[in-house]
């Protein structure tokens, strides 16, 4: 079973990819887009993972995606 595993939306933008629950890759999208602490989609960490381990988006049969709330936007 693959995992992707998503956070984009607070501080920093990662994906990591598990097989049977062991890590094969983690990767910062700031390597690739060079912006500090970027909040984007990590589209090139995905697409370097996937390449990585040799599968397609759709071999992925479950994605997690880490949904943390900045508090200091909620008033």
């Amino acid at each position: 079973m693959y995992i992707l595993g998503l956070s984009f939306s607070f501080h920093y933008s990662n994906a990591a990819l598990l097989y049977n629950f062991s890590i094969i890759g983690h990767l910062e999208e700031e390597r690739f887009n060079r912006i500090k602490h970027t909040e984007l989609f990590p589209i090139n960490s995905i697409n370097i993972l996937l390449n990585r381990a040799n599968i397609s988006i759709n071999d992925i049969d479950i994605i997690a995606y880490d949904d943390i709330i900045d508090l200091t936007k909620l008033k």
